[in-house]
């Protein structure tokens, strides 16, 4: 911009706008300027230089210029002005490690780490079948119209498991069981007492709205399980079976994923999780997940095997949607 010419100097200022292409065209031009992916332009003294810069953000420059005479003008004095562009925030999508409860939740990705406040998991002494450590306790299972459910990101321990949901502890650290009865174990996994777990939240636990179980359903894990591309995809039928089966081994790109599995063996004995959903065909049956000896699998088994009184559980929070 030539503001004014006052005897042979030109008052002279050159602003570069945010994500638009910047057009130099001056005698000499010294300085550098850089653009909102961080690619740094630098200026050399140079005779005339024509240079695009697309969203440029920031930088410094130093332009020389001067006036061409006409017959009656003197040659004008070049004089240096300096142009200092301002840096104007652009906007660029960023990652988060972990997301807390709020607005940004209902549109939150599968599997990632939400902050509940919770106190739960040991994180720091948990290691992941992918070698890392949970950043929190609860992560993304799947999401409804009107709210999320969470699942909890490893196995429960006992000393967390809430009174009167009627499960009782088993001989290994994070397994429970009911043998009384498939429906007191059922009932036990879907108490209402779980809501104890989320005490230290009390704006969560105080909210009606927020449901606290001790499993998810079968339903619910095949909806999840099926959202992601390359997994196997699971159907369940009007007779209870899924892919036609009452055990199904998962296969396809679930390498590194921990949200289903969050081991590839046994821990603490502990092989896998209950889901809160009875078989329709076996009357002694429960659906649960098997992580053991590198085999990944669902399957519907006698709730007083001795196989099924090494399993955990994997509680689950609904958080309604937040405005």
């Amino acid at each position: 911009t030539f503001a004014s010419v006052n005897g042979n100097k030109i008052n002279y200022t050159y602003t570069i706008k945010s994500a638009d292409i910047g057009a130099l065209r001056i005698a000499s031009i010294t300085g550098s300027v850089y653009n909102s992916a961080g690619k740094q332009i630098n200026f050399g003294t140079v005779q005339s230089q024509t240079t695009s810069i697309p969203e440029v953000v920031g930088g410094t420059i130093s332009a020389q210029v001067a006036l061409t005479p006409t017959a009656t003008e003197t040659t004008p004095t070049p004089i240096v002005t300096e142009a200092v562009v301002t840096p104007t925030p652009v906007t660029t999508p960023v990652i988060e490690e972990k997301i807390y409860v709020g607005p940004e939740l209902s549109s939150a990705n599968l599997g990632r780490y939400v902050e509940l406040e919770t106190n739960i998991l040991d994180l720091e002494n948990i290691t992941l079948a992918d070698g890392t450590h949970p950043l929190t306790d609860w992560r993304v299972f799947k999401q409804e119209e009107n709210g999320t459910w969470l699942i909890l990101s490893s196995y429960l321990p006992q000393s967390k498991l809430p009174a009167n949901t009627g499960l009782n502890n088993s001989i290994e650290p994070y397994c429970f069981k009911n043998t009384s009865s498939r429906t007191a174990l059922l009932n036990g996994l879907t108490s209402s007492n779980w809501k104890d777990l989320i005490y230290e939240n009390s704006n969560l636990y105080n909210n009606d709205g927020v449901i606290v179980k001790g499993a998810v359903t079968l339903q619910q894990w095949v909806d999840s399980w099926n959202l992601n591309p390359g997994f196997t995809t699971l159907t369940i039928s009007s007779n209870g079976k899924v892919n036609n089966s009452y055990s199904v081994t998962l296969t396809g790109n679930i390498t590194d994923n921990t949200l289903y599995f969050p081991y590839r063996d046994a821990i603490s004995s502990c092989r896998g999780y209950w889901l809160a959903t009875i078989s329709t065909q076996h009357s002694n049956n429960i659906w649960y997940a098997m992580n053991y000896n590198s085999v990944l699998r669902i399957l519907d088994y006698p709730y007083t095997s001795k196989y099924t009184q090494d399993l955990s559980v994997r509680p689950t929070v609904f958080i309604p949607n937040i405005d």
